[in-house]
């Protein structure tokens, strides 16, 4: 058994005041309303909170309730909205979260320095880890998703497919571009300090000037993009067009090399988990080379070698998506791209 609860991504932070109030709204829900509700927790069921793209997640809880016998609920929401969910439901005593999955290193470095995660060093495999996917033994980098440009062939020249980032400010281009709003998740800020970093200011200045369309999520960007609404949206990684497989859509994905800018997918295990035995099986199962066949095809980099159809490991030219520098100037980031706060 498995089901998706697959809540609007309100985009959260705390960046400024109309995202904060945002992120109270969302924390306010949390606690006035259980994440089960109307749908009552199977017994020895266990719920993952996570960022992973809702038909990948569907996957994996399939067949990790195929192999061990545990359901599977989740609960998806965009990096942000989760994390004032999880904190506002643990704030609250509602110990309801088995397992949470993100990309935001500061929270995860924060929760635990507050004791909040288990140690999971004595997991199969994880102590053979290299720092890069063990930054700390109670979050685990369980996949890296390379980030590029998702565009739709019916509309762009073969000409102008861009093989790089800084192709974004060509002039036929203007009007045509689709950004996931930057200001809407914690989580896309160093996207956008890394083109700084790598093609600097006048770059962001240029990029604002194309008359950029905005989204709160790239998912809705993509809609737009296979509808013709847009010829590209940015950032976008393979797994974002997972639901377009085998449907001969005509959006697709130009990978960005070298690439500055990946997403990442972090999972940790509360102590309060309600099922710590089912947690610590999701976790395993997900650092399998079966689960990581799943969570990996076509769409990520695996931690494992030579998993099938995970894409090949880059990590000489991924950059580091900082997300406390990125934060730190992110009011500066966004001046250039002309957003408002």
């Amino acid at each position: 058994m498995t089901s998706q609860l697959d809540l609007p991504e309100t985009g959260s932070s705390n960046l400024n005041r109309r995202q904060a109030l945002i992120g109270l709204a969302v924390a306010g829900t949390a606690l006035a309303a259980p994440v089960f509700v109307g749908k009552a927790r199977a017994a020895g069921s266990i719920a993952v909170y996570s960022t992973t793209h809702p038909a990948i997640q569907a996957k994996l809880s399939e067949a990790f309730t195929a192999k061990t016998g545990i359901a599977v609920q989740s609960l998806r929401l965009n990096s942000a909205a989760l994390a004032q969910r999880f904190l506002a439901e643990q704030a609250g005593g509602q110990h309801i979260c088995d397992v949470f999955t993100q990309g935001n290193d500061i929270l995860l470095r924060k929760i635990t320095a507050e004791g909040m995660l288990i140690s999971l060093a004595d997991r199969p495999g994880v102590a053979s880890l290299s720092t890069f996917w063990r930054p700390d033994d109670h979050y685990i980098l369980v996949t890296a998703s390379p980030g590029g440009i998702a565009y739709n062939p019916k509309l762009v020249p073969a000409d102008l497919v861009p093989a790089d980032w800084s192709d974004l400010i060509k002039p036929e281009f203007k009007g045509k571009i689709i950004l996931t709003d930057p200001r809407n998740s914690e989580t896309l800020v160093p996207f956008v300090l890394l083109l700084r970093d790598e093609f600097g200011d006048d770059f962001l200045r240029k990029l604002g000037q194309q008359d950029l369309k905005l989204v709160p999520v790239t998912q809705q960007g993509v809609e737009q993009v296979a509808a013709g609404e847009a010829w590209m949206v940015l950032p976008c990684n393979p797994g974002n067009l997972e639901r377009y497989e085998g449907l001969d859509a005509p959006v697709k994905l130009a990978p960005m090399p070298p690439t500055p800018n990946w997403t990442s997918y972090f999972t940790a295990i509360p102590k309060t988990a309600p099922n710590m035995e089912g947690a610590t099986a999701w976790f395993d199962y997900t650092m399998s080379r079966e689960g990581q066949e799943i969570l990996c095809a076509n769409v990520s980099v695996s931690p494992l070698d030579d998993v099938p159809g995970a894409l090949p490991k880059p990590m000489g030219e991924l950059k580091d998506p900082d997300i406390e520098r990125a934060l730190k100037h992110s009011r500066e980031l966004f001046d250039l791209l002309g957003l408002p706060a």
